[in-house]
């Protein structure tokens, strides 16, 4: 029922926990979690459209009376003081902060496209520890899904680019993804020059613990 990237977000929730689902989608996920892991999910999502697909995939599982569906932005008229995990995937940088700003919640599972440095970081930074990530490849894209947890740590450059986490995995970076992070957050953001000593390869040591 699972996509690879819905299936890897799944299985880094908590079991019998409560949930929001910001964006949710069609709703599959919180579907899956009620079903597998009897998670209390609230699915929201901004758009009427979007708010009825998911409507009518709930009522074909018969758990329109265990997930609550609420058409709003973001977290906006929400009782979230008994939430434990917000899930937040497919959405910008900018829209997670926004979504985010005044609020602290046990877990974040986040699910973004763009400027993961940027994004570990700023969350981090509003004292949040990431405790696991997962690299999942689906249709010719990757997709990075991260968990963190209330806390904090020290993090370095690296870190932010890869994943604390991811790079403690090593087997996770795989010769593509490398060069795949090695040609968007390196190149095109331009952290280093093109004719600079960087490399995949010495990124690839790095990485490895090599000097």
């Amino acid at each position: 029922m699972l996509s690879k990237r819905l299936k890897a977000i799944a299985d880094l929730v908590d079991d019998g926990i409560k949930v929001i689902d910001v964006g949710c989608d069609h709703a599959l996920l919180d579907i899956y979690l009620t079903l597998n892991k009897q998670v209390q999910c609230i699915a929201t999502d901004i758009s009427s459209h979007v708010i009825k697909n998911a409507e009518n995939n709930i009522k074909k599982y018969n758990l329109s009376d265990q997930i609550t569906l609420i058409k709003t932005d973001g977290l906006n008229d929400i009782e979230v003081t008994d939430v434990d995990t917000v899930i937040m995937a497919g959405m910008g940088k900018q829209t997670i902060l926004k979504i985010l700003k005044g609020y602290q919640f046990n877990h974040l599972i986040i699910q973004s496209n763009r400027d993961l440095d940027l994004l570990r970081k700023e969350i981090s930074d509003q004292g949040y520890t990431i405790i696991n990530e997962e690299i999942v490849y689906e249709r010719k894209k990757y997709y990075v899904i991260i968990k963190f947890k209330k806390g904090s740590a020290d993090y370095d450059e690296l870190d932010y680019l890869l994943g604390p986490i991811i790079r403690l995995k090593k087997r996770a970076i795989d010769q593509q993804y490398l060069e795949y992070i090695f040609n968007r957050y390196y190149i095109k953001k331009k952290k280093i020059k093109k004719d600079s000593q960087m490399t995949i390869s010495s990124l690839s040591n790095i990485i490895k613990g090599k000097k």
